[in-house]
């Protein structure tokens, strides 16, 4: 199985917010790196972008597509892509996604239709927390998908260790008639890492 890693310096992305010493404690997360594997990002075909702001992490993927038409076969009906996303943040301290946006285009005939499956998790957990968008034809855009979750709906990561945020994107594509021609794609997911309320540390109980 192909794997391709981003690697970055820690980072605090709570840092250009200018915080207090208690603020800085309590919410700092840094990213260590990347790692995807999967189908729809096969080596080299996809990249991270952490913007300057330290408040935005954007993985941009060239292959996470799926189509039907002439020339296509049952493999480029179905395409996954799964991002392992270490983290360290402050001990004592848990953290959580709450916004989340897959941008890209749908091109669909009529009665065809398109899922975004996705699935957000932790590497030392079984609990996912899991969000599906279905695009049905006839429709040609692109479309921005944001999932927001609140402190009650997030699914926290867990005390004492380093995260490692576990995120699946699933597409497929069900198409009616093999002949014609549609195409679903996921461009970009974007990551919001800063103060609430993207994303929120949470202090561990005991």
């Amino acid at each position: 199985m192909l794997f391709t890693r981003a690697m970055f310096p820690l980072f605090p992305l709570s840092a250009l917010a200018a915080p207090t010493v208690s603020e800085r404690q309590s919410h700092d997360v840094y990213i260590q790196g990347v790692t995807f594997q999967g189908s729809g990002c096969p080596a080299g075909s996809a990249s991270v972008q952490l913007l300057v702001d330290g408040r935005t992490f954007t993985v941009i993927y060239d292959k996470l597509a799926v189509s039907a038409g002439r020339g296509t076969t049952d493999s480029d009906y179905q395409k996954l892509c799964d991002l392992s996303i270490r983290f360290s943040h402050t001990p004592g301290y848990q953290f959580g996604i709450f916004t989340a946006s897959q941008r890209g285009f749908c091109n669909l005939q009529s009665g065809d239709t398109g899922l975004v499956d996705v699935n957000f998790g932790y590497s030392e957990e079984d609990e996912e927390v899991r969000r599906v968008t279905t695009y049905k034809g006839p429709i040609h855009q692109d479309y921005l998908k944001t999932d927001d979750f609140t402190a009650s709906t997030t699914h926290w990561s867990s005390c004492g260790t380093p995260g490692t945020l576990i995120v699946t994107i699933e597409i497929t594509l069900d198409a009616q008639d093999p002949s014609g021609s549609s195409q679903l794609t996921v461009d970009s997911t974007d990551f919001q890492f800063a103060h609430a309320p993207t994303t929120r540390s949470h202090i561990c109980s005991g």
